[in-house]
């Protein structure tokens, strides 16, 4: 029997985006087949702007995520904001998944903390190597599509529940000592590290997990009847 296809879409500014949408859509799908899941799910991130992605997606009445770095830069954030703002039509939800200074932030956080504000891209680069025991010599070979593959290959879904907790405990101590910026419905803290990329990819774990539950405790009420044992409902997706 074809399984159905829940399909989340993602707007991105690079190809590591890219690679890393296609990596979690892998490590989800082997778990939700053994999990024998009737569903499955894809993530679609196309590396491009906000104006003119909106002008290539079919699916109008959906909710779209564009995933964009800070990088220190307002005026640069508030102008990809205003393409955001433009891009809003045919009941499109436009969700602001953002990371300062950068992706690289998010992807440190698979393996280990990292609370210390930095002030560029550059500055990850020693974070990342420590973090998945790597001798990148510069940004440029970690962002080569060989050097992420390399990064993706040693992150697994029992990290990226990590990196979501680690990323919780920043924003709850980034709500404590720095001011949100409100900008055309969109909201973001300046001060870094602050993110909310995390928000959306739980969002995608709570959303199998209750699929999951659903049809559980469907298949429960057949069981209860036949006498055998109940499918207990899953906490998490480990």
């Amino acid at each position: 029997m074809k399984k159905e296809n829940k399909t989340f879409y993602f707007s991105v500014e690079g190809e590591t985006e890219e690679l890393y949408f296609k990596h979690l859509e892998n490590l989800i799908n082997k778990c939700l087949d053994t999990l024998e899941a009737d569903f499955t799910i894809s993530l679609k991130a196309q590396k491009n702007n906000p104006k003119d992605y909106i002008k290539r997606i079919t699916a109008f009445g959906q909710e779209l995520v564009h995933v964009c770095d800070h990088e220190g830069n307002e005026d640069s954030f508030k102008a990809t904001i205003d393409q955001m703002q433009t891009a809003k039509q045919k009941n499109v939800v436009y969700k602001l998944a953002y990371s300062n200074i950068s992706f690289e932030l998010w992807i440190i956080l698979h393996k280990q903390d990292c609370n210390g504000c930095l002030l560029n891209v550059n500055a990850y680069l020693d974070g990342i190597n420590k973090a998945f025991s790597l001798k990148y010599q510069n940004i440029g070979q970690y962002k080569s599509k060989k050097g992420f593959n390399r990064l993706l290959a040693k992150i697994s879904l029992e990290d990226v529940y990590r990196a979501i907790e680690k990323a919780k405990v920043i924003q709850k101590q980034r709500m404590l000592t720095s001011k949100e910026v409100n900008y055309r419905s969109y909201r973001w803290f300046k001060d870094n590290p602050a993110l909310s990329l995390h928000l959306y990819i739980d969002n995608i774990f709570s959303f199998c997990l209750k699929c999951i539950n659903e049809t559980r405790r469907y298949i429960n009420k057949d069981r209860k009847k036949k006498g055998l044992e109940i499918l207990p409902d899953l906490k998490s997706l480990i």
